[in-house]
């Protein structure tokens, strides 16, 4: 019984090994699409392809791409010639050509990362298929790639994380990085833009070249971004974004998803979001609009200038500084610092919100008559006020300064920023001139003023004791003229 046994399991072995195995060595990664322009989310994909005679069964394969989980390919066969697009973080259908990983955990590298294929959930040197690193030598399934014979160890493909909407490209079917090339993005082979003569499919407004809308045979929507904007550092921008029908028809469904990446490292949901951008620079905003499996984005532009704030007041004695906004928007200085040449005075708190045209007193402990600086988050110097000079009528316009203390505001060297990216406020709106105060400040916000309320009780007071005081006068009077 067992030698039937035995023979039967060498049967079976023989029959299924050159269907299930022997094309191993035919399939390859031909195309890592990892830096799609703007948002990455959704947009990455792998193309794998069977590079022989026969299918091959991909049943219980996994995929390595760059870090972000493993797939497992379902039961599926690769048919002799084909190939397969692997979407990345993007749910859908699966199909003879078109599979879907929705879980991955992120997106690839755009300036380094590895891709591993392997014939088996077990992953060793002798069940590795293929691989290839861009970027930098030691990533991950570099050595056991170099064991199987399918890399050399220390080699990478070169590439340019700056440059968008490239994709790698393998032009021969060697294992080593000559047979790849970094080259512009264009849709696989299996997947189309229908019928639509338009197929290169361009940004609302702005063009922006072919970009690979994810996987869908047919474009239904379109992203509109906005006109570009500008705002300074630390106040308040609102963007809304619009999905876009084939006749530019705006369309307005509860299925559709509007994901913001703000180009700072910061991102947010929502047809409608706000955002405050801490520094000075110019960002590109990126809208990408889903619904269902279909996605599209687009991008604006936005230019953000320096914060206005300014230092407007300092007793180094009493241990106290006065900031003011002259400008018609409110500003945002959570996480600024203060100091007083090397030394942290105060940092603001998240949430600090400077009114416009406002002005207001922090309280820190007395220090020594350094130049006072303000500080961006970042540690980038914004703003010096030093002793030495009269400030300009421009910055005590509305702002009470203390007598006896002279400074001026001046930028330093750290902190200019190119002019074609920044345009720096020179001219702040002016403010009502107050009535002058000989004594510093101790309200937080302002000058004490009496309110309306205040002045009528006190009008009230004053004309009860008037009263009281005629009153008594009176009967002072008579008891005199009685007597």
């Amino acid at each position: 019984m067992r030698k039937i046994f035995l023979l039967f399991t060498l049967c079976v072995g023989f029959l299924v090994s050159p269907a299930a195995y022997a094309g191993q060595k035919d399939i390859f990664i031909t195309n890592v699409f990892s830096n799609p322009e703007g948002s990455d989310t959704g947009f990455e994909y792998i193309v794998l392809k069977n590079t022989g005679g026969e299918a091959v069964f991909l049943d219980g394969w996994t995929l390595y791409p760059d870090g972000i989980g493993y797939y497992t390919f379902p039961s599926f066969s690769l048919p002799a010639g084909a190939d397969v697009v692997v979407h990345l973080r993007v749910a859908g259908a699966d199909s003879t050509d078109t599979l879907f990983f929705a879980s991955a955990g992120g997106n690839m590298g755009n300036s380094s990362g590895s891709i591993a294929l392997f014939a088996s959930a077990t992953r060793n040197e002798t069940t590795i298929v293929d691989f290839i690193q861009y970027g930098k030598s030691g990533e991950t399934w570099e050595s056991t790639a170099e064991e199987a014979g399918l890399w050399t160890r220390g080699d990478f493909v070169v590439v340019d994380a700056e440059q968008e909407n490239y994709a790698l490209v393998r032009k021969e079917l060697l294992h080593s990085k000559s047979a790849w090339q970094l080259e512009p993005h264009v849709l696989p082979n299996n997947e189309t833009q229908g019928s639509n003569p338009d197929a290169v499919i361009e940004s609302a407004q702005k063009g922006g070249g072919a970009v690979y809308s994810g996987p869908t045979n047919t474009q239904k929507i379109r992203a509109y971004a906005g006109d570009d904007m500008s705002g300074i550092a630390g106040a308040v921008l609102k963007f809304a974004g619009v999905a876009l029908g084939f006749e530019d028809d705006i369309l307005d469904s509860g299925h559709i998803r509007y994901l913001w990446n703000f180009g700072d490292g910061n991102t947010r949901e929502g047809k409608k979001a706000e955002h405050v951008y801490r520094y000075p620079g110019t960002y590109i905003a990126v809208v990408t609009v889903v619904q269902g499996e279909e996605s599209f984005s687009d991008y604006l532009k936005v230019v953000v200038r320096e914060n206005p704030i300014v230092i407007s007041g300092i007793d180094s004695s009493a241990g106290w500084v006065q900031i003011s906004n002259p400008s018609a928007t409110r500003v945002d200085v959570s996480s600024w610092m203060l100091l007083a040449g090397d030394d942290l005075l105060f940092r603001f708190p998240e949430g600090t919100l400077i009114a416009e045209r406002a002005k207001a007193v922090f309280a820190t402990t007395s220090f020594a008559s350094a130049p006072v600086a303000l500080r961006y988050p970042n540690d980038v110097v914004a703003l010096i006020q030093s002793f030495d000079a009269p400030m300009p009528a421009s910055a005590t316009q509305g702002v009470v300064v203390v007598p006896s203390i002279n400074h001026v505001a001046q930028k330093t060297e750290a902190t200019k920023i190119k002019e074609d990216t920044v345009v720096l406020n020179e001219s702040a709106p002016e403010l009502p001139q107050p009535t002058e105060v000989n004594q510093p400040m101790i309200a937080s916000l302002g000058q004490a003023d009496i309110s309306p309320t205040q002045m009528l009780l006190l009008s009230i007071g004053g004309g009860i004791f008037a009263g009281s005081l005629v009153f008594v006068s009176h009967r002072y009077w008579q008891r005199t003229t009685t007597v």
